[in-house]
């Protein structure tokens, strides 16, 4: 029950907060050409299966990619550092980080 909790909770997440994360919002003044001019970021060209953000400290952000890879970054996804490689037996599709203590990072 745990998990499925924490998976719909990292669904939602992504859903109101990963666009912003993303940069997908035009800045004030942008033509409509350009707010819909998509680029990659993030780690690896930003093929990002699940993002989760540290609940205390605003720039930091943690992503899992596709390749069953762990990455962080502390400038709002400006520079992205790998933290670790998964078990690649299993297929991995949620990050989240424990609310009471963000060193805890749960991988689903």
């Amino acid at each position: 029950m745990k998990k499925a909790a924490l998976f719909v909770i990292g669904v939602i997440f992504v859903c109101l907060c990963g666009f912003r994360l993303l940069g997908t919002s035009a800045p004030q003044g942008a033509s409509p050409e350009r707010a819909s001019a998509w680029s990659q970021l993030g780690p690896m060209g930003g093929d990002i299966m699940s993002l989760a953000r540290h609940p205390k400290l605003s720039g930091e952000h943690y992503a899992l990619i596709r390749h069953d890879l762990v990455f962080r970054s502390t400038n709002n996804g400006g520079k992205w550092v790998r933290k670790s490689a998964l078990d690649l037996n299993y297929s991995y599709f949620d990050i989240a980080l424990d609310p009471k203590n963000p060193k805890t990072i749960f991988v689903l």
